[in-house]
């Protein structure tokens, strides 16, 4: 127990440490995820489009669907928006990427 708990009552004491045993995992998983933000940059969020391309100066008439990605990046307490334009094979490729890494 910490020294500040000190004065409590045996029988709070023992409450405080069901609690945090209880939750051990949870507050385990969130210290560490802290403490991992503040070395490396990490994605806290992201939102995603669908577009329809129609056409281009090359191509009249294209017809080409892409995914425009936004990821919000937290490093070291600055936040950055991160954009992501991809076709459907570059997509897939990132699924699978993102699916190998788990």
């Amino acid at each position: 127990m910490p020294p500040e708990f000190g004065d409590l009552p045996e029988n709070i004491k023992r409450k405080i440490i069901i609690c945090l045993t209880v939750r051990l995992e949870k507050l385990t998983n969130a210290l560490v995820s802290e403490a991992l933000q503040r070395e490396r940059s990490t994605m806290v969020d992201f939102d995603w489009r669908i577009k329809m391309i129609m056409g281009s100066s090359h191509v009249a008439s294209l017809k080409q669907p892409i995914v425009q990605l936004d990821l919000f990046v937290k490093d070291k307490g600055a936040k950055e928006i991160v954009n992501v334009e991809m076709d459907r094979d570059q997509l897939d490729s990132f699924i699978k990427t993102l699916e190998a890494d788990v």
